[in-house]
């Protein structure tokens, strides 16, 4: 499967527009204005970065409590179609990429060899509708040429993920609801798609629950880079919250390990495991100036913090 890489990456204060790595790139204006991304292969989220300690972790080691394993099940991640193939059994073929190969990182970079197969990620909300950010499908058109892969995770060490079952695999139907950033104006971000067909053996992901707080513990499950599924959140909570488009939208500023890819990841309080929202972008993630990709560490405090959809814009 061939794939391009684009990422809208954030530069002291500007946006630069990458249309594959290492390209010439183009400055757009200005403070916390964004643009989505589109890819022939990946439709990538904006921007992310590690804060504090890096405390991504796959399923087997994540020490999940029953109701985190609910919520990890509902999590999926957005495949390019024509990038997979049915296989005569029936499985079908995710032909993933190490993450090094496509992503260029640098030696001893975190999941180098890990499969990447997509970008973005989705949570399941009701029998067939698929909450994820507005940049993730853009329109009926895009929604259509992707599917959402439930189960892609590591839920023991050496599993195979590189091929997935019939009944974990959906397609998009329609968008049922959407808003797209506009710069300047509206950074609101999300999408309710409906699927194919109803989701089977997995619960949706209630938008009910008790509002988040400013400090509250947060946590994040969802598809970094596209490759297998990472809940994060060890101590992380809700830095701030900011009011910043003209529309009057307010967003919950977090100090998560979020990366590309994880657009659209569900946000979800410690303390009960209920909604907080939708994760859409945050700060650069990789520092390229050796010639490869390294993550950015930073402060629990520095940088701009990852920002999430609440979950009220949902309901």
């Amino acid at each position: 499967m061939t794939k391009s890489t684009c990422k809208d990456r954030k530069i002291s204060g500007f946006f630069r527009i990458f249309t594959k790595p290492q390209s010439g790139a183009s400055l757009v204006a200005l403070t916390l204005s964004l643009s989505a991304c589109k890819t022939t292969g990946l439709m990538e989220s904006p921007f992310s970065g590690i804060y504090g300690e890096d405390d991504r972790k796959d399923v087997y080691e994540a020490n999940l409590n029953p109701k985190e394993r609910e919520l990890a099940n509902a999590v999926a991640v957005r495949v390019k179609a024509s990038g997979t193939q049915t296989l005569p059994d029936g499985s079908i073929d995710l032909k993933p990429t190490p993450l090094k190969a496509l992503y260029k990182t640098c030696d001893g970079e975190r999941f180098e060899n890990q499969p990447l197969v997509g970008a973005c990620t989705g949570f399941l909300i009701g029998p067939d509708l698929l909450a994820t950010a507005g940049h993730c499908v853009k329109s009926d058109e895009i929604c259509k040429q992707h599917l959402w892969v439930f189960g892609y995770m590591l839920d023991a060490k050496d599993k195979d993920v590189s091929r997935s079952k019939p009944g974990d695999v959906y397609r998009c139907s329609k968008i049922e609801r959407i808003s797209l950033r506009k710069p300047g104006t509206d950074h609101l971000d999300y999408a309710v798609i409906r699927l194919d067909r109803p989701v089977t053996g997995r619960a949706p992901i209630s938008l009910a629950g008790k509002e988040a707080r400013l400090s509250d513990k947060v946590k994040m499950i969802g598809h970094p880079l596209g490759i297998p599924l990472k809940v994060t959140g060890n101590e992380k909570t809700i830095i701030r919250s900011t009011e910043d488009d003209q529309s009057g939208h307010t967003f919950w500023i977090t100090n998560l390990d979020g990366f590309t890819g994880n657009s659209g990841s569900p946000v979800f309080r410690e303390e009960d495991q209920s909604l907080v929202g939708i994760f859409v972008w945050g700060d650069k993630d990789f520092d390229e100036s050796l010639g490869c990709r390294k993550s950015i560490k930073r402060s629990d405090e520095e940088g701009l913090g990852e920002r999430v959809v609440p979950v009220k814009y949902l309901n």
